[in-house]
């Protein structure tokens, strides 16, 4: 859940409003505090939009009426605390606001990300010895996604298949299909202890979970890819897509 009042502070600390103390206590959260430097970035990246999107003024327009608005209606009791409710409570809606001004901005962003981080998967030049997957390999190189897809079942036991079945359900914008691909692989890999197409599998399936605008699971996705260093895809995503594809998901 946000903290109305890290906001605030984030939000003096970009603006260079805090003391040096303060400043430095805040830096030492944001190493050892996972969840503050995501706010930090989501933060700073809706404070852009607004430069961006010619906003700031009137988000401090509305923000300003909403506490006078409160305030006419607070009466006289106890005006110290409720003064000081409506104040984080404003924070809370310009915040809101900010977002809707961020996500205006990235709008466009899925598709943009999707042109920018899909590589298309080159079969290697070396062919199997096998007929049937010499007849898959064939196929697929000729780009007959539909065949391709026609003739692996989603139980088979063979990852190089499962493999070119799934990218050949995303060619053909069948996103649901490709995970389910895609996921007997892990299951197979699982069950035998090895990883065949584990990365490959890892990036393919982040770049379907984009696809069908389910943010959660291919943040996710992205986030155990970055963390490990010997991943074939380590950092194709940087960390401002995180941040992106966090308020993709808060949506």
């Amino acid at each position: 859940m946000v903290n109305e009042k890290n906001i605030a502070l984030i939000d003096d600390y970009l603006d260079g409003n805090l003391s040096k103390e303060d400043k430095v206590s805040l830096e030492r959260r944001f190493e050892t505090e996972p969840e503050l430097s995501e706010l930090l970035g989501l933060v700073k990246f809706t404070k852009e939009s607004i430069k961006l999107n010619g906003q700031k003024n009137k988000i401090k327009e509305i923000h300003q009426e909403f506490l006078k608005e409160k305030s006419i209606n607070s009466g006289k009791s106890s005006k110290g605390k409720v003064r000081t409710l409506h104040w984080w409570i404003g924070i809370a809606a310009s915040f809101s606001l900010l977002i809707l001004v961020g996500v205006n901005h990235i709008s466009s962003y899925p598709e943009k990300l999707l042109s920018e981080k899909y590589y298309s998967y080159e079969l290697p030049t070396m062919r199997s010895n096998e007929n049937g997957k010499e007849t898959l390999e064939i196929a697929f190189k000729n780009q007959e996604w539909n065949k391709v897809v026609s003739e692996v079942e989603f139980q088979s036991d063979d990852r190089q298949s499962l493999f070119l079945a799934g990218i050949s359900a995303m060619e053909l914008k069948e996103y649901e299909k490709a995970l389910s691909y895609f996921e007997r692989i892990e299951i197979i890999n699982h069950e035998s202890g090895d990883a065949l197409f584990s990365d490959e599998t890892d990036y393919y399936k982040t770049i379907s979970f984009i696809s069908l605008s389910d943010y959660h699971n291919a943040l996710t996705k992205v986030k155990a890819i970055n963390s490990d260093e010997n991943h074939k895809y380590v950092n194709v995503f940087s960390k401002t897509d995180m941040v992106k594809l966090r308020i993709l998901e808060m949506l």
